[in-house]
């Protein structure tokens, strides 16, 4: 690969706050399909990127080009690691170094967005040791570059100190599902709150083509098996996690509600709404993208159909349901910050603040408005 220019040097990026969401996002779905191989039960594995014995210096090899973070090996190949743990490795050498540059927000992006491409939830389960692991085998702090303040140095004690911080869960977990039709909001709304509490997600869009192209008939069931397992997964490794899927049957939010109580975890419910007539727009624009009902193509016409049926088929909240469940009218713009408080007011029982205190911090701007 050619040298890239040294004023796009991520450090610089990072120093200016240049660095978004957006990027790290692209990152993220980058490596996750480099580590294909790896997490692919049916490969016999493949070289992990190896910044295990590199933590401290991975950002040292990534630069900003063109809207893309682009990394550049500081060897031809790493070693091999075992399949998940090799993943999350790199994973946790990323999210490290952001914490240690105060972009705790963007690592927890980094992370969210990695299981939403890869799908590998079982990578929770040993992501923090792999974190601890990284700060220990650090050899080689970053120095800046000629062209960046020292200010840009990842030293050991900050390295070991992030993975402290990192060894405990930095929230109780909980679970939040959301309830509405296609085109009501829940993609906009889910990614929103990814980004002002600690939690993670689970698609149901993303776990349906995950089964689909897995070969696993979709019977009824199916996929809400499929997400209660991840869900429990995530709240299982300290994870708080936001169930993103329509819920329409109350007997499927009751199932979920039952997960819950079982763990011993709050649970609230995030419920879209939007004028039909909007969300009928919204369906057409994602029709025109193949990225209807789960990805299936469909005629206007069919989307109508499906769209009455979701109607028909819809179990209004009940009274203690509503009691959960913050409603958001997604043809305004949403705002983040007000609908995050509604949220803990509900899973903390008016007390937010217990929940606030380790909650990443709001991303610029509070404010997203909703496409899907």
């Amino acid at each position: 690969m050619s040298a890239l220019p040294e004023t796009s040097a991520l450090f610089s990026v990072l120093q200016r706050g240049e660095l978004s969401r957006a990027h790290v996002e692209r990152f993220a779905a980058e490596r996750a399909a480099c580590h294909g191989s790896l997490l692919d039960s049916r490969s016999t594995g493949g070289p992990a990127l190896g910044y295990a014995e590199h933590v401290g210096s991975i950002l040292k090899h990534v630069s900003l080009h063109e809207g893309r973070m682009v990394l550049e090996r500081p060897r031809p190949f790493g070693r091999v690691w075992e399949e998940s743990a090799g993943a999350a490795s790199d994973v946790a050498g990323v999210m490290l170094e952001l914490d240690v540059f105060g972009k705790s927000q963007l690592a927890h992006c980094f992370l969210a967005s990695w299981l939403n491409q890869s799908g590998a939830f079982d990578a929770l389960e040993v992501l923090r040791a792999q974190i601890a692991r990284a700060a220990l085998l650090a050899r080689e702090p970053v120095a800046p570059g000629h062209h960046e303040r020292p200010a840009a140095r990842v030293t050991l004690p900050a390295l070991l100190a992030a993975a402290r911080a990192r060894l405990e869960p930095s929230a109780l977990p909980f679970l939040v599902i959301t309830h509405g039709l296609s085109g009501s909001g829940k993609t906009t709304a889910t990614r929103a709150l990814v980004g002002t509490t600690p939690a993670l997600a689970v698609s149901n869009d993303a776990e349906a083509h995950r089964l689909r192209f897995a070969g696993v008939r979709l019977d009824p069931g199916v996929v809400a098996a499929k997400l209660e397992s991840l869900a429990l997964r995530c709240m299982r490794s300290g994870w708080p996690v936001i169930v993103e899927s329509c819920f329409l049957s109350r007997d499927d939010r009751q199932r979920f509600r039952a997960t819950a109580r079982a763990v011993g975890v709050p649970f609230a419910i995030v419920h879209c709404t939007a004028p039909l007539a909007l969300i009928g727009e919204r369906l057409e624009r994602r029709r025109s993208f193949g990225s209807l009902f789960h990805g299936s193509d469909a005629e206007g016409a069919a989307v109508q159909r499906e769209l009455a049926a979701q109607i028909q088929r819809t179990d209004p909240l009940d009274e203690a349901e509503q009691a959960q469940a913050v409603v958001l009218d997604t043809a305004a713009a949403l705002d983040v910050a007000r609908v995050t408080a509604r949220l803990y007011e509900l899973l903390d029982g008016g007390t937010p603040a217990t929940w606030r205190s380790s909650a990443p911090e709001h991303p610029p701007g509070s404010q997203a408005t909703p496409n899907c």
